[in-house]
């Protein structure tokens, strides 16, 4: 079965039926520009859908649906609501709707003749960067197209990409009193892709009666991961580390980052959170 979907994912553009290519059915969004050459618009599909093979072939389908465009940009939502919504931090200052919306865009189709480009971008956490929308981050996974290989996530577990999960950050509160230390979380991954019986496993926090404040967010966070549907349940184990540095993260009030284990392609094993500290 997997050399068969590797060998039709590599056929995505030219051979393979739409019925042999599991593209998932969209709805189209706002449509940002509309041109003989360019096309910029939003799309949604649900959220069980955002896996590379799909994904691959779903962009098949939108190349051959506009094969004259030399530029095709389509943003990818799992809500249509937000698919359809008029971002106005693209004119002026972004709002916290912006920010709610944009958070639900989970891929990207990019074609571009002039460039040479041609792939699919698998965004787990979309946020708002007005210098680089939307900004990219090192966890994102990049499929260039055609394929020759079944594509992998640069985050994923047992072959199941992780998908999505809210932004990690410092609690304000935590900062402002100067809570630091380890939150060791364990759960389990649902066939269907959900988080379940996230529960604490141990925590090492300084000082220890402001615990609470990284164990509850840490808690939240693991809530929200979600990865694609598989055929069991898989077992999680991860480090959330908080840490107060000095001299100030660059750039702003809270740096993340996530640090893998051993093997390519699997979860991590570890998310350090850099916060500066508040007076």
């Amino acid at each position: 079965m997997r050399i068969l979907t590797a060998v039709c994912l590599a056929l995505a553009f030219n051979m393979c039926t739409h019925a042999d290519c599991p593209a998932p059915q969209y709805r189209l969004g706002a449509v940002w520009v509309d041109s003989k050459s360019d096309l910029i618009e939003n799309i949604s599909i649900p959220l069980r859908d955002f896996i590379p093979s799909k994904l691959v072939c779903l962009a098949g389908i939108l190349k051959e649906k506009h094969p004259d465009r030399s530029h095709l940009v389509v943003n990818i939502f799992s809500s249509h609501k937000a698919a359809r919504y008029s971002m106005g931090f693209l004119i002026h200052e972004y709002t916290g709707e912006d920010v709610q919306m944009i958070a639900q865009m989970h891929a990207e189709y990019i074609f571009d003749a002039e460039r040479h480009e041609n792939y699919v971008e698998l965004i787990p956490i979309s946020t708002i960067h007005l210098a680089d929308f939307p900004k990219r981050e090192p966890y994102d996974t990049r499929i260039d197209l055609p394929v020759s290989a079944t594509p992998q996530c640069h985050l994923e577990m047992n072959g199941r990409c992780l998908i999505t999960l809210d932004s990690v950050g410092y609690p304000a509160e935590a900062l402002k009193v100067h809570v630091s230390g380890t939150v060791t979380l364990a759960g389990t991954i649902t066939r269907g892709g959900s988080m379940k019986d996230v529960r604490l496993s141990d925590a090492d926090v300084t000082p220890s009666a402001s615990k609470d404040l990284l164990v509850n967010d840490a808690l939240l966070n693991l809530k929200t991961w979600r990865l694609e549907p598989g055929q069991r349940e898989d077992p999680v184990h991860i480090v959330y580390s908080y840490r107060i540095v000095n001299p100030p993260v660059v750039g702003g009030t809270v740096r993340v980052r996530f640090e893998p284990p051993n093997v390519q392609f699997e979860l991590p094993n570890e998310i350090v959170i850099e916060g500066k500290s508040v007076k």
